[in-house]
């Protein structure tokens, strides 16, 4: 019996074309993001989750597409290598435009990230040791990020996170063929 899950040959067109969809949506709302919403940290914040969850729902929409496209049935290992690649592409994507996005475009974006922080937490009532302390380790923590080390662990770690949502979205989509289809 040969299952008839299977995916054609061509079976990453769709993954890698959904993959820069993703990435030129999430390089687009990224850029807006940090130039018009740094200012304000709850709408930062709340703008770059509605961007998260926006990717999760396309890592979703390649799965059904992949699902559509092979005919209605899709295993779970199937649906999860689509959405994996798609995950590839945008999570190298976005890595490589936020690189050079803080580096060229907006050399100036971790000290507004960190002004931003400062006064958020001074308007949340922080006192001013508590201030200097904040100020120190945002500073630490961008000479941290300079290191191509710590690219790479953030870019493993979007994949990670990313992929652990695309576990979901594939058992969401998958959709087996009925028992007495099968044998057909």
């Amino acid at each position: 019996m040969s299952d008839t899950n299977t995916v054609p040959a061509n079976s990453a067109a769709i993954p890698i074309r959904m993959g820069i969809i993703i990435a030129a949506i999430s390089v687009i709302l990224f850029t807006i993001c940090n130039m018009f919403l740094i200012s304000n940290l709850i709408v930062y914040f709340i703008s770059v989750f509605l961007c998260f969850v926006i990717q999760v729902v396309l890592m979703g929409v390649t799965g059904a597409q992949q699902r559509k496209a092979i005919g209605g049935y899709i295993s779970f290992k199937d649906a999860f290598r689509a959405i994996f690649i798609a995950v590839l592409i945008f999570v190298i994507i976005n890595t490589i435009y936020s690189y050079i996005y803080m580096h060229f475009i907006d050399a100036d974006f971790s000290t507004k990230m960190k002004d931003a922080s400062l006064k958020f937490a001074e308007k949340m009532g922080a006192t001013q040791d508590k201030l200097d302390l904040a100020a120190k380790q945002a500073d630490e923590k961008l000479e941290q990020s300079k290191h191509l080390s710590s690219q790479l662990l953030s870019f493993f770690w979007s994949l990670v996170i990313y992929s652990i949502f695309g576990f979901t979205c594939a058992a969401i989509v998958k959709k087996n063929k009925p028992e007495n289809q099968q044998m057909l």
